[in-house]
């Protein structure tokens, strides 16, 4: 199954919490509208709710050649292009599930949001022969879920390790933190900004 950007950017997922949190965005990988985002948190149930984690640049590294998985849109271009590597997908579930293949390596990609909680839970399944490489970038927000989201030297992002792979990052002064835990890998801080993402009109 190969699908152009158009179709893939028009068809989205939704993954609720229970509680007025979700994980949404286009099967694509672009976030198209300002109330998409991988973890929407709800810090006053059911209300109160804001986009903590936009999305994560997704890249795998195989035999020394790179493969951008990710997706955004910006005025007059597309990029990355990594909608094109999807094999399938699957968000007829409590996941969404994304299978990528990439010349011999094959991954998997899928995404959980726990019951009760503002946590989303992402699992990267290589079905590869060999090793690869992933490197992930999470694009960190703060901003109610209705507005978007600019630069403003008030977002510092500051960051403070819990344990070797557990970390917290607070966006603002008293800002809720979040928290971000990995199984293997190791992380290092880039204080970078992605801007001019285009986004589709809304009513």
């Amino acid at each position: 199954m190969k699908l152009n950007f158009e179709e893939a950017s028009s068809k989205e997922y939704l993954l609720t919490n229970g509680i007025g949190g979700y994980s949404s965005s286009t099967i694509s990988g672009a976030n198209t509208r300002r109330y998409h985002g991988l973890l929407v948190a709800s810090f006053n149930p059911p209300t109160d709710r804001m986009v903590v984690v936009s999305k994560i640049e997704e890249t795998l590294i195989a035999d020394g050649v790179s493969y951008e998985l990710s997706s955004n849109q910006y005025p007059g271009a597309v990029h990355p292009g990594g909608y094109s590597f999807m094999e399938d997908y699957n968000c007829e579930t409590e996941k969404a599930i994304f299978n990528y293949k990439m010349a011999d390596y094959s991954l998997k990609k899928t995404i959980e949001i726990a019951e009760g909680e503002n946590t989303v839970i992402l699992t990267y399944t290589n079905s590869s022969a060999k090793a690869v490489t992933l490197v992930l970038m999470p694009l960190l927000v703060y901003k109610d879920y209705h507005v978007l989201f600019y630069q403003d030297e008030q977002f510092d992002f500051y960051k403070e390790d819990l344990d070797e792979n557990y970390f917290r990052v607070y966006p603002k002064y008293q800002a809720h933190p979040l928290y971000i835990k990995f199984t293997k890998g190791s992380w290092k801080a880039e204080h970078d900004w992605y801007k001019k993402i285009q986004y589709k009109q809304e009513e």
